[in-house]
């Protein structure tokens, strides 16, 4: 019934659009439906237990509607509402992920109200190659996944305030704050700061993020950098993390190094991630274990981990693009971590988590 009710909701918002649309002409710079489908079939593998399964993934299809209109005097409203298409399960939802709206003004930036991801999970696109979800994702151990997760930093947010500049020299600062009354704590809140800089071939960026209180008594922090150079032959970026969590006595403290690329051939592209996460350090007493549905937080040797994936994208037009890779998750002896999205199982210390995927992409 619940589903029923999402779909019957979604298609008389798409019904009073289309019939808005007549009339918005003049006023409304743009109204578009756009989406993405992303299926893919995975054969995932875990060593720690020894454990197989064949699964069919929805890997953040979603469906949306974003608008825009001209106020004049160089002012304008926008909006967007999105929301996940559960390709595998039929589950759903109308607007849970970013979901706000805002206005701007050409020479002052723009303000927007809502749920949205957070700067730290907007920079995915620096290094990411493969569509930032499904096993292919390294937030298992680059950012500890995100929602549902209070050590999470790959999350949107809701009640989230953000400004945006404009462009200046190529310099761009995005400013946010969000309460997470609906999430965390009644007043905790995440406080974010993001510049970024594009010039030609490059582009790099730096953000950093504060979770105060999701996990009461406790603060959390991220600091990160990227890189990214375009040319004719494809793409290559680096980035770079450091966690920071607030524990009894101090802190633990990983650093995690990413290198990602593109190389065009005839027909798409083969794209590489590797990913390193460290031992975990910190002031926090030796012995000191954070516990985490994405893995552990345990201070000391053998606490790192790596993500490793390969693949070739077959373009079949502009909207659409098959796609083959295989990845894998490898934890040193006293780490446990999974894919970042659609994490198979429950690693055992010292487990590798391997995955193989065959898919389609079409946006619309």
């Amino acid at each position: 019934m619940a589903r029923l009710a999402i779909a019957r909701v979604a298609m008389g918002v798409a019904v009073l659009l289309a019939q808005a649309a007549p009339d918005a002409v003049g006023q409304t710079t743009n109204l578009v439906i756009y989406g993405k489908i992303n299926v893919n079939l995975e054969q995932v593998r875990l060593t720690r237990p020894v454990q197989s399964l064949t699964r069919l993934s929805s890997n953040s299809s979603s469906l949306g509607f974003r608008a825009n209109e001209d106020l004049g005097s160089g002012w304008g409203a926008f909006m967007q509402v999105e929301g996940a298409i559960g390709m595998d399960t039929g589950a759903g939802d109308i607007n849970g992920k970013d979901t706000f709206v805002g206005l701007l003004h050409r020479d002052l930036g723009s303000i927007a109200f809502g749920r949205e991801s957070t700067v730290i999970k907007k920079m995915n696109a620096y290094t990411d190659r493969f569509e930032g979800s499904g096993i292919a994702d390294d937030s298992g151990i680059a950012l500890l996944q995100g929602e549902g997760n209070p050590l999470g930093f790959n999350r949107r947010s809701g009640n989230e305030v953000r400004y945006e500049s404009p462009e200046l020299g190529g310099f761009l600062l995005t400013l946010a704050r969000a309460a997470e009354t609906e999430e965390g704590p009644g007043r905790s809140s995440i406080r974010a700061a993001w510049l970024q800089y594009r010039s030609g071939p490059w582009k790099a960026a730096v953000a950093y993020e504060g979770h105060h209180g999701l996990r009461i008594g406790f603060n959390d922090s991220i600091l990160r950098l990227a890189g990214n150079y375009a040319a004719s032959w494809g793409d290559v970026s680096l980035g770079w993390n450091r966690l920071a969590y607030g524990v009894a006595g101090g802190d633990l403290r990983r650093h995690y190094v990413t290198c990602t690329g593109a190389y065009k051939v005839a027909g798409g592209s083969i794209a590489w991630r590797y990913g390193k996460a460290g031992d975990i350090g910190g002031s926090a007493p030796a012995g000191t274990v954070l516990a985490s549905v994405a893995g552990n937080l345990s201070k000391g040797a053998g606490t790192g981990a790596t993500h490793i994936t390969v693949g070739y994208n077959h373009v079949l037009s502009p909207r659409s693009y098959l796609y083959v890779y295989e990845t894998r998750v490898r934890n040193d002896a006293r780490a446990n971590f999974n894919f970042g999205t659609n994490a198979y199982g429950s690693a055992n210390p010292g487990a590798t988590v391997r995955g193989s995927a065959l898919g389609i992409v079409h946006r619309f």
